[in-house]
């Protein structure tokens, strides 16, 4: 890309045409990977509140990363992100162990 088009992109005179990431979309997307089921009616009270928590901050995240290029947008790696979140919460004590647990991350690799 030449410097032109760059400015031309960074200044909104060139809109980037791809649609962005919405958190339903990552749910949607962790449902059918069988990565994790939001509407799992195991999930306690407790757990549904940890999961509204991180819920809000990968759609914090997923906002921040939609105003940056499509090359850097794809559900793939947002998925990775809602990964990325799940390991940071609960390593500070934010998302308890048993709700993590629910979440099957190897079934990524299966998406590769």
């Amino acid at each position: 890309m030449s410097e032109d088009a760059k400015a031309a992109y960074k200044s909104g005179e060139i809109l980037d045409q791809t649609p962005v990431i919405t958190l339903d979309q990552i749910k949607r997307k962790l449902k059918e990977s069988e990565v994790f089921d939001y509407e799992d009616p195991s999930i306690n009270e407790r757990e549904r509140k940890e999961l509204g928590k991180l819920f809000e901050a990968v759609e914090i995240m997923t906002t921040s990363r939609n105003r940056q290029p499509s090359s850097v947008q794809n559900v793939f790696s947002s998925l990775r992100l809602v990964e990325r979140a799940v390991k940071k919460q609960l390593k500070e004590g934010q998302v308890s162990e048993s709700l993590a647990s629910k979440f099957h991350w190897d079934k990524l690799l299966v998406l590769l």
